[in-house]
């Protein structure tokens, strides 16, 4: 079958209505939420914990193992440590080493900002409404900012 220049040059319907929906005024604004949600989720490195998970990670990479004891508390030196978020500080430390505590920001960055491209995505797959995905977004990150940031809880 040959397709001729006069079908390729119209675009589909569907694919017309679908630009028209991108372009209105609800998807405008979800579009502008969703560039707006960049900001808050970059933020530098305020979690006074980011610290220790740092060098805990750095002491689990030298040492090729998991820390048994709790190295930065002297009282209890001996008291055996759960390791609960080992995975999240050694990849502080990779991340550390491999391009410096800029690639640990943007890294988290990215990874929160997907995370609510993810829930928007399942929230449009049950609700067409772009204005009340876009305010939903925006609630959502007011709501999560003090919280987010480059965190080990931001990937579990």
């Amino acid at each position: 079958m040959r397709i001729t220049a006069e079908l390729r040059s119209k675009p589909s319907v569907a694919r017309r209505q679908r630009i028209e929906e991108l372009v209105s005024p609800s998807g405008l604004f979800l579009a502008a939420v969703l560039v707006l949600a960049i900001m808050p989720v970059t933020r530098t490195i305020q979690d006074p914990d980011f610290w220790w998970h740092l060098r805990a990670g750095q002491l689990m990479l030298d040492k090729a193992a998991l820390l048994g004891t709790d190295p930065f508390t002297y009282t209890v030196a001996s008291h055996q440590w759960t390791m609960h978020e080992w995975l999240s500080e050694v990849f502080f430390a990779v991340t550390q080493r491999a391009g410096g505590l800029g690639l640990i920001v943007l890294t988290f960055s990215v990874a929160t900002w997907l995370g609510i491209v993810c829930v928007l995505l399942r929230a449009f797959a049950r609700t067409g409404n772009r204005f009340a995905l876009g305010l939903g977004v925006l609630v959502a990150v007011f709501a999560g900012n003090p919280i987010w940031g480059p965190r080990a809880q931001m990937l579990t």
